[in-house]
């Protein structure tokens, strides 16, 4: 019996200590200057390595790696942004649960982290999850699917993800800033088709104005040198709702925080 209770209460202090590792306020200030550090070299590395090698190697990744000219060697030499969040994620969780107790006066705070839970974890699903490929569409041309830009078939051709509906170029416009070739603007006017629902519509796509439709979103990310045709980014995303519903939940945290703390005040100053 008190050999069970000494396991009992070493097994406890060990838990104990491992939670007030991950829970420090050190390891939150430590994960927070790694990902800045991160975001910058990731950010300067993009001009040499490309946008998807650098996003891969520094923000995909658990580590990132240095391969020495001449051999086959993968060094990990710093911590990519898979294991930065994750370690984000587990202090933010071993904080609150130890840290704050669930009560009336601390409900804005609960909705904060919650909401800040569910940013990390829903960004860290939507890496896992999220489809993308690319649609390229000449002016009158009419496709109902998009291809990998790095996945490819048997046929070597790039792997095809058919749509549950048909895009058909009608117009593409470049406009560009008057007396110069810096782009101000490229759009493109569809002709959306789906044949399951009976939608048939005339859409238009623009910069920082995507389509989405059956799941599927287009962004407009790019145009062929003659302006007769289109690059569409094409991202399958089941979580895309999840950095909505987060933000919205902090939002309301921090509302409900300052509430709670303001009509007590204001209680107080009536009374005086």
């Amino acid at each position: 019996m008190g050999l069970s209770v000494r396991t009992f209460c070493g097994t406890f202090i060990h838990i104990s200590a491992f939670i007030k590792v991950f829970a420090s306020l050190r390891l939150t200030v430590v994960t927070l200057a790694l990902a800045m550090a991160l975001v910058f070299v990731g950010t300067l590395a993009e001009v040499h390595l490309g946008l998807y090698r650098a996003q891969s190697e520094f923000f995909r990744s658990f580590f990132v790696y240095w391969h020495p000219q001449n051999t086959g060697w993968k060094i990990p030499v710093f911590p990519g942004g898979y294991l930065i969040g994750v370690l984000l994620l587990i202090n933010l969780i071993a904080a609150h649960t130890s840290r704050f107790k669930f009560s009336r006066e601390k409900i804005g705070i609960w909705m904060i982290h919650a909401g800040l839970i569910l940013l990390l974890a829903g960004q860290l699903f939507t890496d896992m999850s999220a489809v993308e490929s690319r649609m390229h569409l000449r002016v009158g041309e009419t496709k109902n699917y998009s291809e990998s830009d790095r996945a490819y078939e048997l046929q070597l051709q790039p792997k095809r993800f058919y749509l549950p509906f048909s895009l058909h170029l009608l117009e593409f416009r470049h406009d560009v800033y008057e007396g110069t070739d810096i782009p101000k603007n490229y759009s493109s006017r569809l002709l959306l088709d789906r044949p399951d629902t009976g939608e048939h519509r005339e859409v238009l796509i623009y910069m920082n104005n995507p389509l989405r439709c059956a799941g599927w979103t287009f962004y407009q990310t790019g145009f062929d040198m003659d302006d007769q045709g289109t690059i569409l980014q094409v991202v399958k995303n089941p979580g895309w709702l999840t950095p909505y519903l987060a933000c919205g939940l902090i939002a309301m945290g921090l509302i409900v925080q300052f509430l709670s703390h303001l009509i007590p005040f204001l209680k107080r100053r009536t009374v005086a």
